[in-house]
């Protein structure tokens, strides 16, 4: 109960902070709908839009924190070649292992098959390297994006012949974390223009 507070809490403070940008996008542009948004964007101080960028990317950041924190889902098992694994509602299917040597390392990559409710939609390539100088193993995640979810997918140590420790880690709209960050680099960036804007106008 106190974690659903946390996050009603959290997402509401995010969604006002968006919403009070949004308003004072329309107060200081004084809004018409008749032109377009590019046009109403540059009645506005490049300081003015600095903020409402840099708000509008705090208010994405805190909701993209708040739900990949609480509503993500990790999941670490043992699997075969063929084995199926479940998370929410994809489907993950162990289907072969390839072994490679090269110059300075030996490869072990995997492949999964993935499906959401049941449709096909995209194929993970987690790999291992051990390095035969430096005797040293690296592990190389598999990721796949979009708008409502991403999902990781990594391997654990080898248990027998054929078995594997997989991970998986499911984080849903993640993405919205990275847009508040990029709005909030744009709002920054745009910030400091117009201050060395304004101090060489001083000083003409």
């Amino acid at each position: 109960k106190n974690e659903i507070f946390i996050v009603f809490i959290a997402t509401l403070l995010g969604f006002f902070t968006i919403f009070s940008s949004l308003l004072k996008f329309y107060q200081v542009s004084k809004f018409d709908f008749k032109k377009s948004l590019y046009t109403n964007m540059l009645s506005i101080s490049k300081s003015n839009i600095a903020n409402i960028l840099a708000h509008t990317g705090i208010g994405f950041l805190i909701i993209g924190i708040t739900i990949s924190t609480y509503f993500s889902s990790q999941k670490e098992i043992i699997m075969k070649r063929g084995d199926v694994l479940f998370i929410e509602n994809i489907n993950i299917k162990f289907i072969d292992v390839k072994k490679r040597s090269f110059d300075n390392y030996d490869s072990i990559s995997f492949v999964f098959d993935g499906y959401e409710k049941n449709n096909y939609f995209t194929s993970f390539y987690p790999e291992k390297r051990i390095y035969k100088i430096q005797k040293s193993i690296m592990t190389e995640a598999a990721i796949h994006s979009n708008l409502l979810r991403d999902i990781y997918l990594s391997l654990g140590d080898n248990v027998s012949e054929n078995s594997w420790v997989v991970r998986i880690y499911y984080k849903p709209f993640l993405q919205l974390l990275w847009f508040g960050v990029i709005l909030m680099i744009l709002g920054g960036l745009l910030g400091i223009f117009a201050m060395r804007k304004q101090k060489y106008n001083l000083k003409l």
